[in-house]
């Protein structure tokens, strides 16, 4: 398989899953079985780990919270900010357009399915009064996380002290006026922290074992937020692994639009160059 076409082949393979999961979940079939089943046994689990004090809600109560959209949001600014920092306009525009893609994607399939949200006598969490399938906290994360994964990956352009600075400010500017709006309350100062980490993570250059940790710690993250969803109580099982795959459908396609943008751009600046090789043969003879 030629590696231009592979994000196009993963978003077809996730495509595919998804159908497959997306025409089960509204009948009575094993899925569904087992979505009862995880349901009861981690709900279990969660209200024995609540009378002990336990550490795993408050564990997966944070996975959560960074998965959900006011923080989704908050990161997508820094990030944003960190690629014009880059002076990568185009890759910027692309995660824009990805995130919020993803966003009103995932909106427009809750929408269709109208699939209700677990029931449980006590609820560990309170629950969204939106429709559960597919998991949007799955699915942002993974096309949210995965986007910055795939932006650490594309070689970047140093920026000056200066110009990060300025970023900086406006990653957390931004994020106080963008979080006073969506809530009508300042935001915690770990949001702000959360704004300049996207930023400073894609505007300074790293050592390529400090990435491959950060790369690492991602995928780990977009996991975590999975399995929160379904450990709290507020989805499905197969809301979850639906967001994944509609989520990595839709990060593929973008990937896949990225790279080809991508080629097109070095095979043009290349083209005047090989030009100037040509023409300057004759002279040298």
């Amino acid at each position: 398989m030629h590696r231009r076409y592979l994000g196009l082949w993963t978003a077809l393979l996730t495509l595919g899953l998804f159908i497959y999961i997306a025409t089960h979940v509204l009948s009575d079939n094993w899925l569904t079985a087992f979505d009862r089943t995880v349901k009861d046994d981690f709900h279990r689990d969660a209200l024995a780990s609540l009378e002990r004090h336990g550490p795993l809600v408050p564990m997966f109560k944070m996975f959560t919270t960074l998965g959900n959209h006011e923080t989704l949001t908050i990161l997508g600014l820094g990030v944003f900010t960190g690629l014009l920092l880059r002076r990568q306009y185009w890759l910027a525009l692309a995660f824009l357009g990805i995130a919020v893609g993803g966003e009103l994607l995932n909106l427009a399939v809750k929408a269709h399915f109208a699939r209700e949200r677990p029931e449980f006598p006590v609820y560990v969490v309170p629950q969204p009064r939106s429709y559960s399938f597919p998991s949007g906290h799955a699915m942002g994360s993974i096309i949210n996380y995965g986007a910055l994964i795939y932006i650490l990956c594309v070689p970047a352009v140093p920026p000056v002290g200066r110009r990060l600075a300025f970023g900086l400010f406006t990653a957390a500017v931004g994020g106080f006026v963008l979080y006073r709006g969506l809530e009508g309350r300042p935001p915690e100062p770990w949001e702000i922290v959360y704004s300049m980490a996207g930023c400073l993570l894609v505007a300074l250059p790293a050592r390529p074992w400090l990435r491959n940790v950060f790369l690492g710690l991602l995928a780990l993250l977009i996991l975590g937020v999975g399995f929160s969803r379904f450990y709290l109580g507020p989805h499905w099982f197969s809301d979850v692994l639906g967001g994944f795959l509609a989520g990595g459908c839709w990060l593929a396609l973008g990937i896949f639009a990225c790279e080809a943008y991508r080629q097109a751009r070095s095979g043009v600046a290349a083209k005047p160059q090989a030009g100037e090789q040509v023409a300057s043969a004759p002279e040298a003879v």
